[in-house]
């Protein structure tokens, strides 16, 4: 699994900022990081390798001109979900794009939730006689 540092561009460390936030919205990761479209991304306030069990996991779907992100569903703990949430860079300035696995773990959850949640939006199969 590729930790953020690799799979988002670091942000220059400030050698008077013993903190190494970053000193403008432009120089965090997720700012600069070139999202696809329907992509699954791990996303954290502080931690730049992006733990499955703590990050933010979001469907990415568009960019505004601000760098805010649109999520077209996130979730924290793969049991309740949120849509279309925005998420700007500054609050969760590290991520990645999720594993292969993490990808089928969260849609598989996204399933069980609507289905739980949203009964009129699960599709039912018509059988012929």
């Amino acid at each position: 699994m590729k930790n953020c540092e690799t799979s988002c561009f670091p942000h220059p460390s400030n050698p008077s900022d013993p903190s190494g936030i970053p000193s403008s919205e432009n120089d965090l990761p997720t700012a600069r990081f070139g999202f696809l479209a329907g992509e699954l991304y791990l996303f954290h306030p502080s931690d730049p390798a992006c733990p499955d069990a703590s990050s933010l996991w979001g469907m990415f779907g568009t960019r505004d001109l601000r760098g805010t992100l649109r999520l077209e569903s996130a979730s924290a703990d793969l049991f309740r979900f949120r849509f279309g949430v925005e998420l700007a860079p500054r609050e969760y300035p590290f991520c990645r794009l999720a594993s292969r696995d993490e990808l089928r773990d969260y849609c598989y959850n996204l399933a069980v939730y609507e289905s739980a949640v949203c009964p009129t939006l699960s599709v039912s199969v018509r059988r012929e006689p």
